[in-house]
């Protein structure tokens, strides 16, 4: 897909450029306005179908890093943390003990 979005990026600039030479051209004064329209068009165009090229290339790339990438369950993060630094009964954090030792 991304390949035919880039495909269409060239042929818009290609347009682009015929539009911006026919108004560099000094062409009749009723098509300046629907040239310039269609510029502005193109101009557009081609911002947007730009922007669809990221998106895709974006998917695809995470859709690669996450075929790539070990999964790990959130459950798994969590047994993980817990594994690390594990409290015996009654152990406390030191923040609140203080308060209560008296």
């Amino acid at each position: 897909m991304s390949e035919s979005l880039e495909t269409a990026i060239q042929t818009y600039k290609a347009q682009l450029q015929q539009v911006e030479l026919a108004l560099g051209a000094g062409s009749d004064p009723s098509q300046q306005s629907d040239l310039i329209q269609l510029q502005e068009d193109l101009k557009q165009l081609i911002e947007l179908t730009e922007s669809s090229l990221v998106s895709v290339k974006k998917s695809k790339l995470l859709a690669t890093l996450d075929t790539d990438a070990p999964s790990i369950s959130p459950a798994g993060h969590l047994k993980q943390d817990n594994e690390a630094s594990p409290k015996e009964d009654g152990e406390a954090d030191g923040e609140n003990e203080s308060k209560y030792s008296e």
